[in-house]
């Protein structure tokens, strides 16, 4: 009786050991983790993928220097072409036109920033067209520029994640959950490039000359904007509540640069809220946007270091009562 026992117990030994083998080859051979696109940035628990192509570069530069909207960059118009060539002024006089009737936002931007152009109107498409010759040869030398700086945003990864860890707390929401689309484009001249975040999509400019270090500190004032989006709303109640002249960008830039140039600068960027707010007008958008983050600056900070519920909330009753003391001594000004 005893020898069958042990002969059972022998196959179940088997048995268990050809069923672990298995497992084991079955996790060998089975799929494997899906990698990581190789334009996507870890910066902790943030991803950025970042975007460069011919059709992003070239409707940036158009939209840039069609100047329709008193956001556009003005250094953009080195770039813009002889008030002589007819059919080019004609171009960027349509595009502003019809970029005015569909704002930002609309999805333009990430038609072309994102999906080459694929879903754009035949005018829009003929509008590029005209002018890519003219500008194809100045947007070929922000390729290696977009290198360095995604090269330069891999190098401070590790300060960037605790920098969005400090912003996400700061807000109260959770990482998200796909990269965000940051889209790197060439800008004349040379210093900090500027940025922008509509659409969906964050763009950074990278001047053409020069170093790239300087322009981190867009891609953290424009990972601000992207990181606080889905608190939008509050901040557009906060703003009606308030008036005063605040609406949800004039509160948003606020925070976003008391945080960066404010207190994240890189390079050149050191003390450029204090610069920008001498060579703006008080009555001037950027003018306001400085001047009201130069006076939250202090609340932002303590909020970023040691965040806390409804840090945010407090951060916009201060933007409030910065703008009250902004409106008055505007109005008293000679």
């Amino acid at each position: 009786m005893g020898t069958p026992a042990k002969a059972s117990h022998a196959i179940h030994r088997r048995a268990r050991a050809g069923l672990l083998i298995g497992l084991v080859a079955c996790a060998r051979s089975g799929p494997s983790a899906p990698e990581t696109p190789s334009n996507v940035v870890a910066l902790g628990d943030v991803r950025v993928a970042v975007h460069t192509s011919h059709t992003a570069n070239l409707f940036h530069a158009v939209d840039q220097i069609s100047a329709w909207s008193p956001f556009c960059h003005s250094q953009y118009s080195k770039w813009a072409p002889s008030l002589d060539d007819k059919e080019a002024t004609d171009a960027l006089q349509r595009h502003a036109e019809l970029r005015r009737e569909k704002g930002w936002g609309s999805g333009i931007e990430r038609t072309f920033y994102l999906e080459d152009g694929a879903n754009a109107s035949e005018e829009e498409k003929r509008i590029l067209h005209v002018l890519s010759f003219r500008l194809d040869d100045k947007l070929k030398r922000g390729d290696a520029q977009a290198k360095k700086l995604e090269d330069a945003l891999r190098g401070e990864s590790a300060a960037f994640a605790r920098f969005s860890k400090n912003v996400l707390a700061f807000v109260e929401v959770p990482p998200p959950r796909d990269p965000i689309p940051m889209v790197f484009v060439p800008s004349p001249g040379r210093g900090v490039g500027g940025g922008g975040a509509n659409g969906g999509v964050v763009v950074v400019e990278i001047p053409e000359e020069g170093g790239v270090k300087s322009t981190l500190t867009t891609v953290a004032h424009e990972l601000v904007h992207a990181l606080m989006k889905p608190r939008l709303p509050e901040l557009t109640e906060a703003a009606a509540r308030c008036g005063h002249g605040l609406d949800q960008t004039v509160e948003g830039e606020a925070i976003a640069y008391a945080i960066a140039p404010g207190i994240l600068a890189y390079g050149e960027s050191a003390g450029a809220l204090e610069r920008q707010r001498d060579r703006n007008a008080r009555d001037s958008s950027y003018g306001r946007f400085v001047r009201l983050a130069i006076a939250i600056r202090p609340l932002v900070r303590e909020m970023l270091q040691r965040p806390r519920h409804d840090a945010l909330r407090a951060v916009l009753d201060a933007t409030c009562e910065a703008a009250k003391e902004y409106e008055w001594s505007t109005a008293d000004q000679p």
